[in-house]
């Protein structure tokens, strides 16, 4: 059975998403079966997806839904487009993460309006003692939880385990070795079966791949730079984007920005995303890769290849033909830029075999911003698969 997973990155640390990806729909709770969410009009809508899974033939994806007013967010779990209630409805309560196993579905769940963060497994919550879950990966009965805050937490078969002030952005599991990428006391860092190795710079990380034994992460270096502010000289934290394979640095660009999401294939092409100067960037085996059309306060959010070597890159640009909204969801096609809609935010993608998935955010007007693509037509929105939010659609 083959599994991905893509996870929608903070706009601070950067996830990914891998793919680490965000999805807001206004709706009215059906009253004779509070889990499903009944049909609305599409000028009522507003999807938010912030992770996709996909196991087998089966699509999930987790985010929230809300009817465009206040205190009206829902988190919401979405198996093949049917939607399905899993938290209370507040303020900017989402779902963050999801991870499926064999027989389980685990999904992190954020309640800004209690300030309490849950861990839902088939159907139950457990609160967890954390501000922020940003990412799961689940093995047998371990549930593996990331957190943006300085308290990351792991589950073993149901035991908390704390890890002091060592800060994750990722995790990722390898056979029986378990890794975060993140920081501590302010400096990169990551953190395998309970030792903190230091990777030598102040800043973080925001992603790890283990792949065939070697050890890719993706981080961001702060330096001291001076900088002119209001006619005078002044020495701030400026973040450069890195790469340490095996704890060997290899600065992606001398230029400020921040790497973003990291994918490695297995065929070994490395490919880290983000932006530089306020620009989206691709960088593929040490070369930094022209993406059409990125432009000022454009960004990249996430990478993946498929299996004949197509480079799908995820992001967010100001574009001419978005209408509803102050930016818009794009993708790059080996550099070929790709206008998605009017997505409040960003895309993410990723692929299995051949098989693109894309998310993101939509505004009112747009329904679920969700795609499949198979790869056997020219890639273009009109040729991609739209999942419902609806049963029977």
């Amino acid at each position: 059975m083959k599994t991905i997973s893509i996870f929608k990155k903070n706009n601070q640390v950067s996830f990914f998403a891998f793919f680490c990806l965000v999805f807001l729909s206004c709706f009215n709770l059906n009253s004779e079966n509070k889990d499903k969410v009944s049909t609305v009009s599409d000028d009522e809508i507003f999807n938010d997806v912030n992770a996709i899974y996909v196991s087998g033939n089966d699509v999930y994806a987790v985010g929230s839904m809300c009817s465009g007013t206040s205190e009206t967010d829902v988190p919401t779990l979405w198996k093949n487009g049917v939607a399905q209630k899993i938290g209370s409805m507040g303020n900017f309560n989402k779902a963050t993460s999801i991870f499926v196993s064999e027989k389980d579905i685990y999904v992190t769940i954020t309640e800004q309006d209690s300030s309490k963060v849950y861990l839902w497994k088939d159907g139950e919550k457990q609160i967890l003692p954390i501000k922020e879950a940003n990412r799961i990966v689940a093995t047998d009965e371990n549930a593996y939880i990331s957190t943006f805050a300085k308290k990351t937490v792991l589950w073993k078969n149901g035991e908390r385990q704390h890890l002091g002030d060592f800060s994750a952005n990722y995790v990722f599991v390898d056979g029986n070795d378990v890794y975060l990428a993140g920081s501590k006391n302010d400096s990169v860092a990551i953190w395998k079966n309970g030792k903190v190795e230091s990777l030598g710079k102040r800043g973080f990380a925001n992603s790890i791949i283990v792949r065939d034994g070697d050890v890719y992460v993706l981080g961001n270096e702060k330096q001291k730079t001076q900088v002119k502010i209001n006619e005078s000289l002044r020495y701030v934290d400026m973040t450069y984007p890195c790469l340490w394979k095996n704890g060997e640095l290899t600065r992606l660009s001398y230029r400020g920005g921040e790497a973003k999401a990291l994918f490695v294939s297995p065929k070994g092409d490395i490919l880290a995303v983000g932006a530089l100067e306020g620009k989206a960037f691709l960088w593929k085996n040490g070369e930094l890769l022209n993406l059409e059309k990125a432009e000022s306060m454009s960004s990249a959010y996430s990478v993946t290849q498929t299996s004949d070597g197509r480079v799908f890159v995820g992001g967010h640009a100001h574009d001419e033909q978005s209408t509803k909204c102050s930016g818009s969801a794009v993708a790059w096609v080996d550099g070929k830029y790709v206008f998605l809609n009017d997505m409040f935010q960003d895309a993410a993608v990723f692929s299995n075999d051949n098989t693109v998935y894309i998310g993101g955010s939509s505004c009112r007007g747009s329904l679920w911003a969700v795609w499949k693509y198979d790869g056997k037509t020219e890639f273009s929105p009109t040729n991609l698969i739209r999942l419902n939010n609806n049963a029977g659609k």
